[in-house]
């Protein structure tokens, strides 16, 4: 009896262990990004140092949209991965590809925005700053594409 105890207890902490990265991973595999990337967020609490942990967490943080909590998790998977730099930067240079094309969309709405559509006092974007945001990401985002 006392050992089918001790094997239930075995299969509970390793059950706890692989909980939050298996369900990211099962999130991830649903198409439910953002949960994922929470789910893999609450599995680093746990394993701080996991690379793969990492690049789970910038793969569902960048699919869900999340370019910030990407471009963090990303740099820390390079950093402590220095073996796999290609995945890194051409992750990196996704992230800033898309960065790029937010920053032309906000642009062109701000062009296409009546010169009085400030809100609240706030004053309209600026479209040219906005758009050589989007020149520079896009240019990084090649650099890191060609390294």
């Amino acid at each position: 009896m006392r050992r089918r105890h001790r094997t239930l207890l075995l299969v509970c902490a390793v059950a706890a262990i692989g909980g939050d990265r298996e369900r990211g991973i099962n999130l991830f595999e649903q198409g439910r990004f953002a949960e994922a990337a929470a789910a893999f967020q609450a599995a680093l609490a746990a394993e701080p140092d996991s690379v793969e942990l990492q690049w789970n967490l910038a793969l569902a943080s960048f699919r869900a949209g999340d370019l910030a909590t990407a471009e963090s998790a990303v740099e820390a998977f390079g950093a402590r991965d220095p073996n796999a730099p290609e995945r890194h930067l051409g992750l990196l240079g996704a992230i800033r590809m898309q960065q790029s094309d937010l920053s032309r969309l906000r642009a062109e709405q701000a062009l296409a925005a009546p010169p009085a559509a400030a809100v609240d006092g706030d004053e309209p974007e600026e479209p040219l700053p906005l758009l050589e945001r989007a020149l520079q990401q896009a240019a990084q985002a090649q650099r890191y594409f060609v390294r």
